[in-house]
């Protein structure tokens, strides 16, 4: 039986991890990306032996391009590369206004710099025998939300950044991204939270499986290629007015 390698950046927790244990089988070996989450990774690893496939954890921080390419070597050395899943990011207040400089360097350099040097060492390996790769944007992308500016423009970075890799490494390798809404809440109270839900024309917000559904459905899916797939419930079109941040 052939082994697949595939790779989830981010994977030591939240929607990584989730992506990690939902694409485990027995003819895959998931390896489990982390920077400092190195128990999260651990853990995530633990669930997936205990299903009887194959995971390995890999540390990395993914703003230092030599440690991004240590990370494939490694990969290389137990087989062909065949996915990527970049779940890495970061995520918080970042008016244009007062955001210091060192925060918009954090921002870009793991949303943007980190993914184009995921994307570029996934690629290259996978030009040769073909694969996939899936990215994480925001529904964010869509709306100006001003309390977070410089984040909702790494966002918007990375759908335009899938759509030029889609070209790039065309036609071996299929590139993809998903746009998630309100799937988790990162601090609101629940009447924040229930207030975000009906801005959003399904009324409810959505839940980590709703995004691994979409993760397997992007996989699978053999002729799409430079697509953002919003699982954001409408959250984007926001019914009754500005969104999160505003």
């Amino acid at each position: 039986m052939k082994m697949e390698n595939i790779l989830v950046t981010g994977a030591g927790d939240r929607i990584g991890a989730g992506v990690a244990v939902r694409l485990a089988r027995a003819d895959r070996r998931i390896w489990i990306h982390c920077h400092t989450n190195e128990a999260g990774a651990e853990t995530v690893r633990a669930s997936i032996r205990e299903r009887g496939f194959e995971a390995e954890t890999i540390r990395a921080d993914l703003c230092d391009a030599a440690q991004v390419e240590a990370m494939f070597c490694a990969i290389d050395r137990c087989g062909t590369l065949n996915g990527l899943v970049h779940c890495a990011a970061v995520f918080y207040p970042s008016r244009l206004d007062n955001l210091a400089v060192s925060d918009w360097d954090q921002l870009f350099n793991l949303n943007v710099r980190a993914a184009w040097l995921c994307a570029r060492a996934a690629g290259l390996r996978m030009k040769k025998g073909g694969g996939w790769m899936i990215f994480f944007s925001d529904s964010g992308a869509y709306q100006e939300w001003a309390e977070y500016g410089a984040y909702v423009l790494t966002k918007q970075a990375v759908i335009g950044m899938t759509r030029l890799l889609a070209k790039t490494f065309a036609p071996e390798v299929r590139a993809n991204v998903i746009s998630p809404g309100l799937i988790l809440n990162n601090g609101l109270d629940a009447s924040d939270w229930r207030r975000l839900e009906k801005k959003t024309p399904l009324g409810k917000s959505g839940s980590v499986e709703d995004i691994l559904d979409a993760v397997d459905y992007l996989i699978g899916a053999e002729y799409v290629t430079g697509c953002d797939l919003p699982v954001d419930g409408g959250y984007r079109l926001r019914r009754d007015g500005p969104g999160c941040g505003e």
